[in-house]
This record gives C-alpha cells, structure tokens and sequence, in this order.
C-alpha cells in the first residue's frame, strides 16, 4: 500500500477562499470534497490525489481513466484551532469517528 499524496491546485485554493469569504465566513462544519486519482504517468512519479476548483461541486466530473476520492475539508478559523486539533485529542477522536463510518 502506497499513500496517495495530495495534489490541490491553485483553483482549488481560490475556490475555498471565495466560499470561505462569501458563504461559510466562521461557519466551521466540515466541508463535502470530491477529488479524483489517475495512475502515475511517469516511473518513479508518487501516486497523487488531485483537486480542483470543481472538488466543491455535487457532480465534479471526471477525466477519463480516473477513479473518485471523497472526503471532507475541515475548515478552522484561528491557528490555535489548528494547532489544537493536530496535537490534541480532537485529531485522534476524528480518525477513529470516520474510521468507524468507513467500516459500515
């Protein structure tokens, strides 16, 4: 098993800027992402999760010979936020929540 790396593009993050600031402002539910995986094109090349500005749309499209990644984007609105969720308990309880959901 090889991790896929994460491969937003630059739409991707213009995007979530505009719904942060238009729509979600300091709402912070987790956000619906759709992503998609295509084999590595060259030898050697990681194998990589790509997102795009369409990862926020309910039907994203898919280049041909690509499978769908879904998942959810956490949004946080102060770095102590942040900082809290990756060393403290919250980050442990949200991996076994969405492992526990992926298990039914």
């Amino acid at each position: 098993f090889v991790p896929l790396l994460p491969a937003p593009d630059v739409a991707f993050w213009q995007r979530f800027t505009q719904l942060k600031l238009d729509e979600l402002r300091l709402d912070e539910k987790p956000l619906s992402v759709t992503g998609f995986y295509e084999a590595p094109s060259g030898v050697g090349a990681p194998p990589k999760c790509f997102f795009t500005d369409s990862s926020f749309a309910e039907d994203p499209g898919l280049p041909s010979r690509a499978a769908l990644v879904s998942g959810e984007l956490k949004n946080f609105n102060t770095k102590e936020e942040f900082r809290d969720f990756l060393g403290g308990e919250k980050r442990q309880a949200r991996v076994t929540e969405v492992g526990a959901a992926l298990r039914k």
